[in-house]
């Protein structure tokens, strides 16, 4: 979704607003989409209040999502996956996700440092 800003997004909510036949009618997935792309480069608080949407609502899209958020090269993992305490082994299971496949594979936790700055070219 190159190239949607948050003022084309805001634009486009207006329009559905204005069109809707009732309050109650539900945002369209399109609308839902482009309002979940605007993330994480605008800031929730920001895109909920020009928007007009419930911070809840777009807290709870964005988490069940299938999205798929690329930034500028980052990749962003999900805070439920991140164990607190690694096993005893001191290895960790790195998993790269993309749409039609991924990438799993195990390392010592010492080595990690090592491996990481390489992990940009397999993105």
């Amino acid at each position: 979704m190159e190239g949607i800003t948050l003022e084309s997004v805001e634009e486009a909510f207006c329009e559905w607003r204005a069109q809707r036949s009732s309050r109650t009618d539900l945002i369209p997935n399109n609308l839902w989409s482009m309002a979940l792309g605007l993330y994480p480069k605008n800031k929730r608080s920001i895109i909920c209040r020009r928007l007009r949407l419930s911070g809840s609502q777009f807290k709870q899209r964005l988490e069940g999502s299938s999205h798929t958020f690329v930034d500028n090269g980052f990749v962003y993992a999900s805070r439920d996956t991140v164990k607190e305490n690694p096993a005893s082994n001191h290895n960790v299971q790195l998993t790269i996700q993309g749409q039609a496949r991924s990438l799993t594979f195990c390392v010592d936790v010492r080595a990690l440092s090592e491996i990481l700055p390489h992990l940009g070219a397999l993105l």
